[in-house]
């Protein structure tokens, strides 16, 4: 029988696969205390008492990184292992699962035999320190939407703060992303936008501490929902960029393009001279309105340039500028992107 000092956390939030995943455990020889509930998980794993952590790589509302992260700072000894998610028949493609930060990696069903063994020796506890804030890292190693989503998960306020290219800062309260703000190249974002904006950057350094208060609410949503919209909005900038790209492939003496809703006062995505080009875009497609409704595509020649415009997806416009009399290369090449590029 395993001594009751060998005590391990084990966290799935799927039901079945948190049997499964128990039982590999204890046939181990550890003694199995196990969650379906992240934000239980995350309060027995503060409290201590555990020598091993088994987490379930899809995990609704948490990450293994962010459990990684909190298992290394509160004791950095203990052996985090996290089980793929595999096929077993349940709705997992989609689920993000982070195995950078873990000490074994395991296929499902997990194998006994790859566990660590029950060592019969019960951890020290965690020290208060361990358990406050301030938090220290980088995004490289624990991504932002599981830093996000483990702070989230413990109900306390927090305050992130990035550092690097891209600077930006994130406030938690209660629980729940309330506001977030970003600066890019001297232009501030707020919101889900400047969510999406931070998760973009490649990494980060963090600082996670007790805020005294959020200046304002921008994030009017779950915190679940704004990291969704807010992965919905990167890939769509990813994709925006690549149009731009090919664009410039095929036009190179293009003076500027971007990509943008026609109802914003600055495009999205810009190459160039692009903002000149969404500005003259918006002044043709309102003028066009007036003699033939809403136009999906326009080649126009102007006194010293040629513009392009083309409506696509739900609501885009993509424009660009080029010398006179390239209008039609230039609507071609915008065709061409967008039909081209990843969807």
């Amino acid at each position: 029988m395993p001594s009751n000092a060998s005590r391990a956390l084990v966290v799935a939030t799927l039901k079945p696969r948190l049997a499964v995943i128990a039982a590999a455990v204890e046939h181990a020889g550890w003694i199995c205390d196990t969650h379906a509930d992240p934000g239980s998980a995350l309060a027995a794993l503060r409290e201590g008492g555990h020598g091993l952590l088994v987490v379930d790589a899809y995990l609704r509302g948490a990450s293994p990184a962010g459990f990684a992260a909190w298992s290394r700072r509160l004791d950095p000894a203990r052996p985090v292992v996290v089980v793929r998610a595999g096929d077993t028949g349940h709705p997992v493609e989609g689920a993000r699962s982070s195995t950078a930060a873990a000490d074994v990696v395991l296929d499902f069903p997990p194998s006994a035999s790859e566990l660590p063994a029950a060592t019969g020796s019960a951890p020290p506890p965690p020290s208060a320190a361990a358990k406050a804030l301030p938090l220290e890292g980088s995004t490289a190693v624990v991504p932002l939407p599981d830093l996000i989503e483990m702070l989230a998960l413990g109900g306390e306020g927090s305050l992130v703060e990035l550092h690097g290219g891209v600077r930006g800062r994130v406030w938690i309260v209660g629980g729940a992303l309330v506001h977030a703000e970003a600066t890019v190249d001297d232009a501030p974002h707020t919101g889900v936008r400047a969510l999406a904006t931070l998760l973009a950057a490649p990494s980060a350094a963090f600082e996670v501490r007790t805020p005294a208060v959020a200046p304002r609410r921008t994030v009017h949503v779950s915190t679940p929902a704004a990291l969704t919209e807010a992965a919905r909005l990167v890939d769509e900038g990813r994709r925006a960029a690549e149009v731009l790209r090919r664009i410039v492939a095929d036009v190179p003496d293009v003076l500027g393009a971007a990509i943008g809703y026609p109802l914003n006062e600055a495009p999205a995505t810009t190459h160039g001279d692009g903002a000149h080009a969404f500005g003259v875009a918006k002044e043709l497609l309102e003028l066009a309105r007036a003699q033939v409704g809403t136009a999906s595509h326009l080649a126009v020649e102007g006194e010293r340039h040629a513009f392009a415009i083309l409506r696509y997806g739900e609501g885009n416009v993509v424009a660009a500028h080029a010398p006179r009399g390239r209008s039609l290369v230039l609507l071609a090449a915008l065709t061409k992107a967008v039909r081209s590029a990843p969807r």
